[in-house]
């Protein structure tokens, strides 16, 4: 590190479980200050951060391992508890030990210490962007695969805000406090908007042993969320067509997807980058004041920019209601395929929707459904067959999940972009007793390029 950096832990905060250990712990603040700067000084000069008692550890073990002088000239670093880490006690001495500790680093005699990488990923991580805005971003590893299984490609998001954020256990609560509030005041904004979310936690410190338990839970946490963004904005809510906006969740124990994005410090602070057909709209991460407005503001730029409709649903596809709402200016809908029928308890029905290539070549192609059942609500999945392939090589575009559909008509669509199938699965094997009466209409919409 070029600077001398002086550090002062200024408080704690208990944080509720991670992903990992399954337990609460304390979070250290640390204040982070340019030797010789004003108290009153920019950003560049004072920024803070926070941190955990093990990722303070890390950083010893790192250290220890590259650089065997910081075991010298430098106070006892606090040790582990086996018993009672969250006291006020132990908590205290912890602050007190690690601000001594901490800055007894910054400020060694030798250089291989004071300037290790590791310490100034540690102090410096969230201090700049790590993507220019403008600049190019790189694609998702080749076969990468979510925890559904579902691949990413990212010819299939074409004029897609595609946003990319990578937490770790240790920032991973206030990756989800920064983003929840953004994404909802961004999509009251633009409730039509074309987004896809690719989430990726650093799990690289979980063992081999240890990751097939942790695998499920976070297939859970993932159905939770796309839940939980759906019930605000998605599919289930009257007049919100959205299957437009997508999730994507990689969990990531190996390096090489961190690697490839350029977000391996994630275990020191969350990245957000939102990108558009390739290029980065904006970049973000846990020190950004001002993060709601900062993350709105960009992406609006683009979509009340000139040709900014290109990056909303069609206007013919807004409110869809069937074939004949559906085709507005621009847009023309292939006949509708209506069905009405008893699903069997136990049972599944799907409708199967072609597009062809003369379709595609006509402008944007879309594929809207709408579907409502008499009682009790159902299961609804959507999968794509490339055109020339067998059913087992299906992608999942929406994962199975069930819908209030009962209560009010579901709606959606989805964008189509090489000929194939678009097999809408409606499932009902949740229900051991009840049969059910659904109707439901899928068709295929033609929209003039916005």
């Amino acid at each position: 590190m070029s600077s001398r950096y002086s550090v002062s832990i200024e408080g704690t905060e208990l944080r509720d479980v991670d992903e990992v250990d399954r337990k609460k712990f304390t979070m250290y603040t640390l204040i982070v200050r340019v030797d010789g700067a004003a108290a009153d000084d920019d950003a560049s000069s004072c920024w803070t951060l926070s941190r955990r008692y093990s990722q303070f550890d890390a950083l010893r073990v790192a250290l220890l391992a590259t650089s065997p002088a910081s075991a010298t000239g430098v106070p006892v670093f606090p040790p582990k508890v086996a018993f009672g880490n969250l006291a006020a006690a132990i908590v205290g001495n912890r602050r007190v030990g690690l601000e001594a500790w901490l800055n007894a680093l910054l400020h060694h005699d030798d250089d291989t210490v004071r300037g290790a990488a590791q310490l100034a990923a540690f102090i410096e991580a969230q201090r700049e962007s790590l993507y220019a805005e403008g600049g190019d971003f790189p694609a998702l590893p080749a076969g990468s695969r979510d925890v559904q299984g579902r691949s990413f490609v990212d010819a299939a998001y074409r004029d897609h805000f595609v946003v990319y954020s990578v937490g770790s256990r240790y920032n991973f609560q206030q990756l989800q406090n920064r983003m929840q509030p953004a994404q909802e005041a961004l999509l009251e904004r633009y409730p039509d908007i074309l987004l896809t979310l690719v989430n990726a936690a650093d799990l690289l410190i979980v063992p081999p042993a240890l990751r097939g338990q942790v695998l499920p839970f976070l297939v859970k946490v993932d159905n939770q969320n796309a839940a939980l963004s759906a019930t605000k904005f998605g599919t289930n809510v009257k007049n919100a067509p959205h299957s437009s906006h997508r999730m994507h969740f990689f969990a990531a124990f190996e390096a090489g997807l961190l690697e490839t994005l350029g977000l391996i410090d994630g275990a020191w602070t969350f990245r957000v980058v939102v990108t558009l057909n390739g290029k980065v709209v904006k970049s973000l991460q846990s020190s950004t004041p001002n993060f709601t407005e900062e993350y709105v503001g960009g992406i609006a730029a683009f979509v009340d920019g000139e040709g900014g409709e290109r990056y909303r649903l069609p206007a013919a596809l807004r409110g869809v209601e069937g074939a004949g709402a559906a085709a507005g200016a621009g847009a023309a809908a292939a006949p509708s395929a209506s069905t009405t029928t008893t699903m069997k308890a136990g049972g599944t029905a799907e409708q199967r929707v072609v597009v062809d290539a003369s379709q595609l070549a006509g402008g944007d192609c879309w594929v809207a459904w709408e579907f409502s059942t008499a009682v009790k609500d159902i299961g609804f999945a959507v999968r794509f067959v490339p055109e020339g392939s067998e059913d087992g090589a299906a992608e999942t575009i929406m994962p199975l999940r069930r819908y209030d559909s009962h209560k009010f008509e579901v709606r959606g669509c989805t964008r189509a972009y090489c000929p194939g199938t678009f097999v809408l699965m409606h499932d009902n094997t949740h229900s051991r007793w009840k049969s059910k009466t659904l109707t439901a209409h899928a068709h295929v919409v033609q929209c003039a390029p916005q």
